[in-house]
């Protein structure tokens, strides 16, 4: 048996897959999905520099001040501030004002709306991210964005709500399912078949897979510069932004994806592969990803090594 259900969320599309051996009622099924519903526009309500009456965006309004927060808020910034120091930086929790001077200022979904004049960027001037930015409390009551810059969770935030979410499916007893947001995913259990077969999008050709994966009870990230993209003044840019530079990545990584156990983790190691570039990323993925791990370069060239996973994996 197999159930399906879908929605936007978080900039993208958010797709629920359940897999069950046995009969289950639909009632069960639709209140699991109204579950996963639920969670995900609460944390987005919470965690979105794009409503003015989030956490993060009461923060940012307030930089300088402490203001209080969740403990779930102040749990995931801490996490981001942990990756922060893991990568030396390079995955950096507190880029929002970096993001909205370069053009992506509003949602998403008004982004691309917007068929109008280039956004202009001429009087922009880059500076680099030079702390974390953000800091929290020590009983996790109060969060503090440094003034100068802006807290954006976008880097992280899919992975820990995708993460969220399959917690929630596996308490209501599901064993086999795939939560997926914009290619950030959890994939537990196995298909009806064998193990789930995942398509990674070919940058150049959005509509076509450059591979199908085959994955069994392990996470999902991708990364890439080639869907978020806006024009501007002096060309497009994208919304993965070098801390080092300030400015939106200059890279000839154009998608990364990572399988292993930890999403939050995948989604942050793809992130900084796409600003290491392919010869460094293609380094640091040798040893911190031993599930496997694809790079498509921007001149179309595929780089990958992934370990074929048995059945009782």
């Amino acid at each position: 048996m197999r159930f399906e259900d879908s929605f936007e969320a978080l900039g993208t599309r958010v797709r629920m897959v359940i897999r069950s051996e046995d009969a289950v009622d639909q009632a069960v099924l639709q209140s699991a999905a109204h579950h996963v519903r639920h969670l995900v526009a609460t944390w987005e309500q919470r965690w979105s520099r794009f409503r003015a009456d989030s956490e993060i965006s009461r923060a940012n309004a307030r930089a300088g001040e402490w203001v209080e927060v969740s403990p779930q808020t102040a749990a995931i910034v801490r996490r981001a501030l942990q990756a922060w120091r893991d990568t030396g930086g390079l995955f950096h929790p507190a880029l929002g004002r970096h993001l909205a001077e370069a053009g992506y200022d509003r949602s998403w979904r008004e982004l691309k709306a917007q068929d109008a004049a280039a956004a202009s960027t001429s009087e922009r001037r880059y500076e680099p991210a030079i702390q974390a930015g953000v800091e929290v409390s020590d009983d996790d009551r109060y969060l503090r964005v440094v003034p100068g810059y802006a807290l954006d969770l976008g880097g992280i935030g899919k992975g820990w709500i995708v993460e969220c979410a399959a917690r929630c499916l596996r308490r209501l007893g599901f064993q086999h399912f795939i939560v997926d947001a914009g290619g950030d995913m959890v994939c537990a259990g196995e298909a009806e078949a064998g193990p789930w077969r995942i398509g990674v999008t070919d940058p150049a050709h959005p509509d076509q897979d450059v591979a199908v994966l085959e994955v069994r009870s392990l996470a999902v990230a991708t990364s890439g510069i080639y869907r978020r993209r806006w024009p501007t003044e002096t060309g497009d840019a994208h919304h993965i932004v070098d801390p080092r530079t300030g400015r939106p990545a200059r890279t000839d990584v154009s998608s990364c994806t990572v399988i292993g156990p930890d999403l939050v983790a995948l989604e942050v190691l793809a992130k900084c592969c796409i600003l290491l570039g392919a010869e460094g990323a293609e380094a640091v993925l040798r040893r911190h990803a031993p599930h496997g791990w694809l790079l498509i370069r921007t001149d179309g060239q595929v780089l990958h090594a992934w370990m074929p996973q048995s059945p009782s994996s």
